[in-house]
C-alpha cells in the first residue's frame, strides 16, 4: 500500500487546485453573480487538469524500497507544482474567455428564442399534420389489413419516443456536441417522411415513420432545449439581472418560452393545410409527405446553424464524466419529491387531454356534416391559435404567477370542454371553441418547465425533466388510441365520449395541481418567516417597529400550522404564487 504522504500529496492536489479555483477573481465575480451555468463551466475546465495528472501519477511505476514503502516523492511534489502551473493557466485562460462571453438579455437572446420557435415549428408543429394523414389512410384504405389502432399507435409512437427517449440525445450532446446530435436528429426525421413515402405496408409505416421521425424529432428537440434559458436572467440573484440604476430587472423567461411554445401552434397550421392541399391535389400522401420532409429539412438545418450556447461548455471525456453525467439525468429521487410529483401528473394528463382533443377535432367536424375541407380549417386555426395563446400565456405569468396562470387557466379549459365542446353542432360552433381552446390548452406545454425551475434545485432540473418527459411520453402512447377507441358511432354525438373523457382528465389534472400551490405558498411563508426571524435579531428597532415585526411573524406561525384549515387557506391565499 503506498505510504501516507503518498496518499497526502496526492490529496494535496485537488485541495490545491481548489483554491486556486475558487481564488479566481473571474470565478469570485462569476459565483457573485450566480451565472451557474458560467460558473459550472469554469470548474471543470480547472479540475479535468487535476484529475488527468493524478491519473498519470497513479499509473506512473515508483519503484519500493525493501521496506515496500513509495519513498520517492520527488514525481508527486513535481507532479504537484506541474499541477498548480497548470490550474493557474486554466483560471487565467478561463478569466479571458469569461470577459468574452455574452451577458443575458441581449437581442441575441431574442434570435435563439426565435430559432427554437422555429425548431419546434419544424418539429411538433409538423406533427399535427399527421391528422391529416390518418383521415386519409382510413378513408383511402390506402394500406390493406391496417386497423384504425395501428394508425393512431403510429403517431403516438412519434411521441413517445419524442419524449422518453430524451436522455440520449442530451447526454450524446455532452460529448460530441450538440450541432452533431441535432444533425443525427435531421436525417433521421427526413429519411423517415421520405421513406413513408415510399411505404407499402403498414410495418414499414411503423418503422419509418413511428420510429425514425420520433427519433428524430428527439434528437433535435432536447439538445437545444436548454440553451435558452441562459439567455435570460431569472427574478433571482443579482448583477446580470440588474438594470443601470441598480432595479431588478423583470424576468423574460416566461414570454421567451411562450414564443418557444407558440412555435408548434404555427407549425401546426401551417403543415395542416398545406398537407390536406397537396393530398387534394396529386390524390395521395406521397408527395405531401416528401414536400414535408424537404421543408423541415431546410428549416431545422437554418436553425442549427445559428443557435448557439452562451455558456460553451466542455465536453465530457473520460467514462467517468460521462458515467456521473447519466447519474445526474437518471436520479430518480426526484420522483420522491411531492411537488415534483403534482406537477408532472397535471402535466402528463394535460398532455393526454390536449392530444385527444386535438386528434378529434377534424373527425367531429365531419360526424355533424361538414365537409374535410372544413374540418382541416377548423384543426388549422385551432393550432393558429396556440401559436397566440402561448406566448401570452407565458408573458401573463410572469406578473400574475406561474402556478397562478396554470392553475385559472386549467380551469377554464374545463369550462370550455362541458359548456362549448360537448353542444357544438355547427360551423361556427366550433369555429369558436377552436379558438378560444387554441388560445388556452397549451398551458402545459408552456409552463411545465418553469413550475420544475422553481421546485427544485438547480442541479436536480435535469433528473426532474427526465421523469417529467418519461411520464408524458407514457401519456402520449396511449392518446391517440384512446381518441379513436372513445368513438362511439352508434350516438347522435359520436365523439361524446371522449369530450367527457377529455373533461374529467383535466379535472384531476387540477386536483393533482392545487396542493402544488400549496407547497409553493408554504415555502414562501417559510421564507418570509426566516427573515422576520433575521430582522428580530437586530438592534436599534423601536417599541412600535418590534411590533409591527411580531405582528408579522405571528400571522406566518399561524398560516404555517399543520392542521386542515391552515392547509386550505395556504391553498387558496391570494397572492402572486
Amino acid at each position: 500500500m503506498p505510504s501516507e504522504g503518498y496518499l497526502s500529496e496526492l490529496e494535496s492536489i485537488s485541495s490545491e487546485n481548489e483554491k486556486i479555483f475558487e481564488n479566481s477573481n473571474a470565478v469570485q465575480q462569476l459565483r457573485d453573480s450566480k451565472d451557474l451555468d458560467l460558473y459550472e463551466s469554469a470548474a471543470v475546465a480547472s479540475h479535468r487538469s487535476v484529475f488527468s495528472r493524478i491519473q498519470e501519477i497513479e499509473s506512473n511505476p515508483v519503484k519500493k524500497t525493501r521496506t515496500g514503502e513509495y519513498p520517492d516523492l520527488d514525481i508527486v511534489i513535481q507532479a504537484t507544482n506541474l499541477k498548480t502551473a497548470e490550474t493557474t493557466e486554466e483560471a487565467s485562460k478561463f478569466e479571458l474567455e469569461a470577459n468574452a462571453i455574452s451577458p443575458p438579455d441581449v437581442p441575441y437572446s431574442w434570435v435563439i428564442t426565435c430559432l427554437q420557435s422555429l425548431i419546434m415549428v419544424a418539429t411538433w408543429g409538423c406533427s399535427s399534420c399527421f391528422g391529416v394523414f390518418l383521415a386519409y389512410f382510413i378513408t383511402a384504405d390506402y394500406f390493406p389489413g391496417a386497423t384504425t389502432v395501428d394508425y393512431a399507435m403510429i403517431g403516438s409512437l412519434v411521441l413517445y419516443f419524442a419524449q422518453a427517449a430524451a436522455t440520449i440525445p442530451i447526454v450524446l450532446s455532452s460529448i460530441i456536441g450538440f450541432r452533431p446530435v441535432m444533425c443525427i436528429g435531421i436525417l433521421l426525421q427526413t429519411g423517415g417522411y421520405i421513406a413513408s413515402s415510399f411505404a407499402t405496408k403498414v410495418w414499414q409505416l411503423y418503422l419509418s415513420y413511428g420510429t425514425m421521425v420520433g427519433l428524430g424529432f428527439c434528437f433535435i428537440v432536447n439538445p437545444p432545449f436548454t440553451i435558452v434559458p441562459t439567455w435570460f436572467s431569472t427574478d433571482e440573484g443579482k448583477g446580470a439581472n440588474m438594470d443601470r440604476s441598480g432595479k431588478k430587472k423583470k424576468s423574460k423567461v416566461g414570454l421567451s418560452q411562450g414564443i418557444i411554445a407558440g412555435g408548434a401552434g404555427l407549425g401546426g397550421a401551417i403543415f395542416s393545410l398545406a398537407a390536406q392541399r397537396m393530398i387534394e391535389q396529386t390524390g395521395d400522401h406521397r408527395w405531401a409527405m416528401r414536400v414535408v420532409g424537404i421543408v423541415v429539412f431546410i428549416a431545422n438545418c437554418i436553425a442549427c446553424i445559428f443557435i448557439k450556447e452562451r455558456v460553451p461548455k466542455p465536453r465530457l471525456k473520460t467514462w467517468h464524466e460521462i458515467r456521473s453525467r447519466f447519474t445526474l439525468i437518471l436520479d430518480w429521487s426526484v420522483a420522491k419529491q411531492y411537488q415534483v410529483d403534482c406537477i408532472c401528473v397535471w402535466y402528463a394528463l394535460m398532455v393526454l387531454a390536449y392530444i385527444v382533443l386535438m386528434y378529434s377535432m377534424s373527425s367531429m367536424a365531419l360526424s355533424i356534416g361538414l365537409t374535410e375541407t372544413q374540418g382541416s380549417h377548423v384543426t388549422a386555426i385551432f393550432n393558429a391559435c396556440q401559436a397566440i395563446g402561448r406566448p401570452m400565456i407565458g408573458l401573463t405569468s410572469d406578473y400574475t404567477g406561474r402556478v397562478n396562470m396554470s392553475v385559472s387557466v386549467s380551469c377554464f379549459t374545463v369550462v370550455l370542454v362541458f359548456a362549448l365542446w360537448i353542444n357544438c353542432e355547427t360551423y361556427g360552433s366550433l369555429i369558436a371553441f377552436s379558438v378560444l381552446s387554441g388560445l388556452t390548452s397549451g398551458v402545459a406545454n408552456c409552463l411545465n418547465g418553469s413550475l420544475l425551475a422553481d421546485s427544485v434545485p438547480q442541479a436536480m432540473i435535469p433528473s426532474g425533466w427526465t421523469f417529467f418527459s418519461l411520464c408524458v411520453g407514457s401519456a402520449g402512447l396511449c392518446s391517440e388510441v384512446v381518441a379513436l377507441k372513445l368513438r362511439d358511432l352508434s350516438l347522435s354525438k359520436p365523439f361524446l365520449h371522449a369530450q367527457i373523457f377529455v373533461g374529467c382528465v383535466q379535472v384531476f389534472a387540477i386536483l393533482c395541481l392545487l396542493p402544488y400551490r400549496e407547497w409553493k405558498t408554504r415555502q414562501i411563508f417559510i421564507e418570509r418567516l426566516r427573515k422576520l426571524d433575521e430582522e428580530s435579531k437586530k438592534e436599534g428597532w423601536t417599541t412600535e417597529e418590534r411590533q409591527v415585526l411580531e405582528i408579522a411573524h405571528d400571522k406566518y406561525a399561524r398560516l404555517l400550522r399543520t392542521n386542515i384549515p391552515s392547509f386550505f387557506i395556504r391553498l387558496c391565499y391570494p397572492m402572486k404564487v
